[in-house]
């Protein structure tokens, strides 16, 4: 196990920024993503096992991004998570979902502190410090745009996109610095979230559609750190489900 974590550790240690071709890629992408969001109604909700999340349980699942064709859109010199979380919030109204999103950032276990730096009606920049948790241990500061869009008066959608990461080096200690961005390990370069509320009769259905960019993981070490990429990818997007679910809204 030492011998494996020096392995992936000297491997992490080679990265760099995204490559030219892996910033073009994920523009394609999230060009997709875009364009699938902004639909004029009736628009057409994620699929999702509705009668389980109905039911209470949150449902993660990981996808790839297709072209009109249903064929997969890779992106070279980088990884990309496709991952799309459900849940169900009962006893809550679309409004003050809607409400509540605006005037407090998330709150949910990776994410350390928070919050909302301007808004400018159903458009918000939010300011985060996350922590991400694999072999090792990073926090990022990092900042997201986000705009909400309502559909009608049951449906909404929205649209984050981080605008800036830096990893933060001894995070919360007295030597606490930004890691230089010449120093990048590539953890996380790129994160567009896409959101779906439904208003239902007693509750709020909510779905996200989470695209992430980051290094690419050599080959020798990949069935080893390709299950961890892809836990903690499902564990931040089970954690965006919880803190949505959990929130107090009977204040807001």
């Amino acid at each position: 196990m030492i011998a494996v974590i020096a392995l992936i550790g000297s491997a992490v240690l080679l990265a760099a920024g995204p490559t030219a071709v892996a910033v073009d890629g994920w523009n394609r992408l999230a060009a997709m993503m875009d364009h699938r969001l902004a639909c004029d109604a009736p628009c057409t909700r994620p699929k999702i096992d509705e009668r389980s999340v109905l039911a209470g349980k949150i449902d993660v699942t990981p996808l790839s991004v297709t072209d009109d064709a249903e064929r997969e859109v890779r992106v070279a010199d980088a990884t990309v998570q496709y991952w799309r979380g459900a849940v169900f919030i009962p006893h809550v109204t679309l409004a003050q979902l809607l409400d509540s999103l605006l005037t407090e950032p998330p709150r949910q276990p990776d994410v350390l502190s928070g919050r909302i730096t301007s808004r400018n009606g159903d458009h918000i920049t939010v300011r985060l410090r996350v922590i991400r948790r694999t072999i090792l241990t990073v926090v990022y500061d990092t900042d997201h745009d986000m705009a909400f869009r309502r559909q009608s008066s049951g449906i909404a959608t929205s649209r984050s996109v981080m605008t800036r990461a830096t990893e933060v080096v001894d995070a919360g200690s007295s030597s606490e610095h930004p890691r230089p961005a010449d120093d990048d390990r590539g953890y996380l370069w790129r994160l567009n979230s896409y959101w779906w509320y439904e208003q239902r009769p007693d509750g709020v259905l909510a779905v996200l559609d989470s695209l992430t960019l980051s290094r690419d993981v050599p080959l020798v070490i990949r069935p080893i750190a390709g299950p961890l990429i892809r836990r903690v990818a499902a564990e931040s997007v089970t954690a965006a489900m919880q803190g949505l679910r959990d929130r107090n809204y009977s204040l807001k």
